[in-house]
């Protein structure tokens, strides 16, 4: 191809791209929970033009097969959260609300018909809820973390009770929120829960220098619950807490199998392989 024709043909793309992503997103805030309200404004863009804006994220699941563990698998997702037609000026606003879904960044388009013509970028930030918030010894404490990320460095937040470990936290098939409950426990007075990443700025001890480290992103989030003087809260019976006894499915395939004739049940409860 002669060096003009090669050149021209550049400069076609170069325009088709151009064109594709003539427009501008801005949003305000660009970083919040769930639950943030979010402003977007567009300029630039062809006048009286219907525009949506998409938020772009996840369906993430566990990869498991054949007894192996292969990580997560995640499909893209597209949502439109707001719609919006263009003025003659070539600007439009519209407002929404931070869906709940995993935390971390998210891409946010602006598209028309087919075409996306903006782009943009919002952090939803991992953040913790208790409740309630104070009651005597034993009540359960329901804990809550919206915002809880899919890819590999952020997925896992420990959560300690005075400093002591009592789980962790993911939410991979729960599209970012993570539902727990813990008994109350120690002396009357303030009790302190926390959630520590398990994972996004390890193993760097001066965390802030991870190139994992997301500073909009904390490494923490703490609550309060105060233990309060009264009767303990007692928990359930043994065997109100005890897993239904369920038969389990033979694997089907070729070659050798193994498995048990229960897939649940309380410990102690005898199995037939």
């Amino acid at each position: 191809m002669p060096l003009r024709s090669f050149l021209l043909s550049l400069l076609a793309l170069v325009a088709v791209g151009t064109v594709a992503a003539q427009g501008r997103l801005t949003l305000d805030p660009t970083e919040g929970i769930v639950g943030t309200e979010v402003v977007a404004t567009m300029s630039d863009l062809t006048p009286g033009a219907e525009v949506d804006v998409v938020w772009v994220s996840a369906a993430a699941d566990w990869s498991v097969a054949d007894g192996r563990f292969y990580g997560v698998t995640a499909e893209e997702t597209r949502m439109v959260v707001a719609s919006a037609t263009v003025a003659a000026d070539g600007t439009a606003t519209a407002g929404f609300r931070v869906p709940e879904d995993f935390g971390y960044v998210h891409n946010v388009f602006v598209e028309a018909g087919d075409e996306a013509v903006a782009r943009g970028g919002f952090i939803v930030i991992p953040h913790l809820t208790i409740e309630p918030t104070s009651g005597p010894v034993g009540t359960p404490i329901t804990v809550t973390m919206t915002g809880i990320g899919y890819r590999f460095w952020e997925i896992a937040w420990h959560l300690l009770y005075d400093g002591a470990h009592a789980g962790m936290l993911t939410a991979i098939t729960t599209q970012g929120t993570a539902v727990a409950t813990i008994p109350a426990t120690g002396a009357p007075g303030l009790h302190t829960l926390q959630l520590l990443s398990g994972t996004h700025p390890v193993p760097y001890l001066n965390q802030q220098q991870s190139p994992n480290y997301k500073p909009a992103i904390p490494t923490v989030v703490r609550a309060l619950f105060e233990v309060t003087d009264g009767p303990a809260v007692m928990p359930p019976a043994p065997e109100a807490q005890t897993l239904s006894r369920d038969a389990a499915t033979a694997p089907t395939g070729e070659g050798p199998r193994l498995w048990a004739d229960q897939a649940s049940g309380a410990v102690g409860s005898p199995i037939a392989l």
